[in-house]
């Protein structure tokens, strides 16, 4: 009887046991379940990287202050070309000056030469929509760096929004940002459905009148060394990485038109020359077609 009892007790306790067992299973297992629902909804409710869009015209505007209040105001005037080759004779650095491009700059022009021999920062960067190219230079004018790039698909300087030209003249540069999750936006609102049309980094350039030009990056690197944009500068990607790694806030940007660019510009801002016919007054002379700014030299790559 004894021994029967011992049984039953010890049947018992292994039913408990397993009771028990089973119960924490079923508890481990809920624990299991809510905390990977908790892990998938955390996980479908995390945000995705900022993806931003250049229709920014209040981004732009504090980044044009921002770029206005780091740059110095000039200490250096020169009355003339002469003036300003003494300036660079008589400096420390002539010998830089001498290797680089502002000595032609003086004369043909002085403006620009000026602003440069102010420059405070390290470098300056050329856009040269005839040639295609972006240079980089440093602050005595020796060219370091040359890319091949895409501008604006018309010819011309900008004159008003969605007109698809590159705007032309001394501008300044904002500090390079990740555009890897930029939408591009076309002028009707219209948003691209994937992001990636500015490459890894972007480069705004402070245009009066137009919030959203700058150098960047493209997805379509095929484009690269035509007249393909809406208005913008475009490099390879790997190249715009290399260039963000020069550029600060504030630093000078000169884009220089073409010659067709030119002929087009003259055109627009003298119609009356053209009421009589071209040949009349010389248009179409290969002098009319020369680089103004001879301190660009074709043989500058």
């Amino acid at each position: 009887m004894l021994c029967l009892l011992d049984l039953y007790s010890y049947l018992c306790k292994m039913i408990l046991s397993y009771q028990h067992i089973y119960m924490l299973r079923k508890f481990l297992l809920a624990v299991c379940i809510t905390l990977s629902t908790l892990l998938i909804s955390s996980c479908s409710s995390k945000k995705e990287p900022a993806e931003e869009q250049l229709n920014d015209t209040e981004l732009a505007a504090e980044e044009a202050e921002e770029v206005a209040e780091v740059v110095e105001k000039p200490k250096l005037h020169f009355d003339s070309p002469d003036a300003a080759m003494q300036y660079m004779d008589e400096s420390d650095n002539h010998e830089a000056y001498a290797a680089g491009i502002l000595y032609a700059m003086a004369n043909d022009s002085l403006d620009y030469c000026e602003r440069l021999l102010n420059n405070q920062f390290d470098y300056f960067v050329i856009v040269d929509k005839g040639k295609m190219r972006v240079e980089l230079y440093d602050k005595f004018g020796r060219l370091k760096r040359s890319y091949r790039c895409a501008c604006g698909k018309n010819f011309g300087n900008k004159r008003s929004k969605g007109d698809c030209r590159t705007p032309e003249g001394f501008f300044r540069a904002c500090k390079a940002k990740d555009s890897e999750n930029w939408h591009y936006t076309d002028e009707n609102g219209k948003r691209s459905e994937k992001p990636g049309q500015y490459g890894p980094r972007f480069i705004r350039i402070i245009t009066p009148g137009y919030s959203s030009i700058g150098i960047h990056g493209t997805d379509a690197p095929w484009s690269i060394g035509g007249r393909r944009s809406h208005g913008c500068i475009r490099i390879k990607n790997e190249n715009i990485l290399e260039l963000a790694g020069f550029v600060e806030k504030g630093m000078p940007v000169i884009v220089l038109p073409g010659p067709k660019d030119k002929e087009i510009n003259l055109r627009e801002e003298h119609p009356e020359l053209f009421e009589t016919a071209v040949d009349s007054i010389g248009l179409n002379d290969n002098a009319h077609h020369r680089d103004t700014l001879r301190w660009h030299k074709d043989s500058i790559m």
